[in-house]
């Protein structure tokens, strides 16, 4: 069997992009009301929690890449790490996080572009996201770099626009 090998197309500002991008900063703003009713209106107290959660994330993600320096995040770290059915478990776990959270996106998106277009039906905006989505990744990652720069900017500048209303 020929031994194939993946060709590098990113630098590490689009890696960071894709980061940001797959975060949603914007996301806030439609959790906002859920998070508050949960936590009685100590939301403040959450996001630090759910941040405390994260940095511990983030350090043992700094630890495992030095203990196993190759690709495959948390699939790996764990396969490694703990225990090669585990892994498997866990790699199928961040599948579905793939899966879900473009979901999600699609369904806010819809939700939103239905309450100032409602004589659009919800569907019609839901295909539309899927197809661009679709196109996008299909035309290839630099152009999905592009996009992801462009949404990351649009989604800062309305966390500005919106801090300065507040």
């Amino acid at each position: 069997m020929e031994n194939v090998n993946l060709r590098r197309s990113l630098t590490v500002f689009p890696l960071v992009l894709f980061g940001l991008a797959y975060m949603a900063p914007t996301t806030v703003f439609s959790t906002y009301g859920v998070v508050a009713q949960i936590t009685n209106g100590m939301v403040p107290a959450a996001y630090i929690v759910a941040l405390i959660g994260m940095l511990f994330t983030a350090y043992s993600y700094g630890q495992m890449v030095k203990a196993f320096p190759v690709s495959g995040s948390s699939y790996t770290y764990t396969q490694k790490g703990i225990n090669s059915h585990l892994g498997f478990i866990v790699g199928w776990v961040i599948l579905l996080d793939y899966l879900f959270l473009p979901m999600i996106n699609g369904l806010l998106l819809g939700i939103y572009l239905n309450a100032y277009f409602p004589e659009v039906p919800f569907s019609v905006w839901l295909i539309l996201f899927v197809l661009l989505i679709t196109i996008v990744n299909i035309i290839g990652v630099k152009v999905a770099t592009k996009v992801n720069l462009l949404l990351i900017i649009c989604q800062f500048l309305l966390i500005v626009v919106f801090i300065f209303l507040v």
